[in-house]
């Protein structure tokens, strides 16, 4: 088969009579691995590494991370959690986005423990 996995995305913003808007970006792409994941993990305030199996994490993997919790922010590394550079307000989402081979996802959740919807999909 062809074209397993489908994507679609866009980003827009208005302010102050200024805005700026990218066109709905829209593809399917071939999916080369055949493992998926959904599910909806309690990410707590202790950092921990979050496995998407049976998703293989060495090869590359798409993701998406929504953040359920309506009051505290949900943190993303990937490098063991050192640094913290993907922040998910309450309610929100990341992703679709590629993610390179051999990195594992680390999640923490600021203040209390979050329930996230997280999809995974081998790329």
């Amino acid at each position: 088969m062809a074209n397993e996995i489908s994507i679609t995305a866009r980003l827009s913003a208005s302010k102050g009579g200024t805005s700026v808007a990218n066109a709905t970006t829209a593809f399917t792409i071939d999916m080369t691995g055949d493992q998926m994941y959904q599910a909806n993990p309690s990410i707590t305030t202790t950092a921990a590494a979050l496995t998407c199996s049976p998703v293989n994490q060495a090869g590359r993997y798409w993701l998406f991370v929504r953040n359920q919790d309506a009051t505290n922010e949900v943190w993303l590394s990937f490098n063991g959690g050192s640094t913290w550079p993907i922040v998910i307000l309450p309610g929100e989402s990341i992703g679709p986005i590629l993610v390179a081979a051999s990195m594992t996802l680390w999640a923490d959740a600021q203040v209390a423990t979050c329930i996230c919807e997280v999809v995974a999909v081998e790329a």
